[in-house]
């Protein structure tokens, strides 16, 4: 879908260059990324090395800690389903965070954006997750992501055995379960 990635990273790393990206690449997307995703579990998948930036800028590989169960979750600040969804993953953290779930979220925002999304993350009182960024989508895309939100689950030894493209209702019995039946 993103035919030219080197476009769309350079558009990414501007405030209109995100909108423009947004438009473009993930507009046949819309009803997937609107309507309700849900979990759709895998055999577990080797992923590929993958790093993201912290809020400091710096460089960090995506791991797992030995967690049950990560979540990688992909969105933006742009991203109008984004929004109400990562209220509830930062829930949800708060809920399974001392039971080993862990989440890495993962804003497309760009590099240059991460005042945006600390300003993001005070605004929506979003309070147990990290602001990170994935530089010019690269996570995403090595992934094969195909639109926003997209959150893939990690098994403790950091293999993909589910994914969930578009919102994901956090708050769900079957949300709930699926978390619940990985920290056991």
């Amino acid at each position: 879908m993103l035919c030219n990635t080197k476009f769309y990273s350079l558009l990414a790393r501007t405030t209109i260059g995100v909108t423009i990206v947004s438009a473009i690449a993930f507009a046949p997307l819309a009803h997937a990324i609107t309507s309700d995703a849900e979990i759709k579990a895998s055999s577990p998948k080797i992923l590929p090395a993958l790093s993201y930036n912290d809020e400091e800028g710096m460089q960090k590989p995506v791991k797992t800690d030995g967690k049950p169960l990560t979540a990688l979750h992909f969105w933006a600040t742009w991203c109008v389903p984004c929004v109400d969804e990562l209220v509830q993953v930062d829930q949800a953290l708060k809920a399974y965070g001392n039971s080993g779930f862990n989440v890495i979220a993962l804003s497309e925002d760009g590099v240059a954006n991460i005042k945006k999304v600390k300003d993001f993350y005070g605004a929506h009182n979003i309070t147990a997750l990290k602001p990170n960024i994935d530089a010019n989508m690269t996570a995403l895309q090595a992934l094969k992501g195909r639109g926003l939100p997209t959150t893939i689950f990690l098994d403790k030894e950091g293999k993909e055995i589910a994914r969930a493209e578009g919102a994901v209702d956090w708050t769900s019995k079957e949300t709930t379960d699926f978390i619940e039946s990985h920290l056991k």
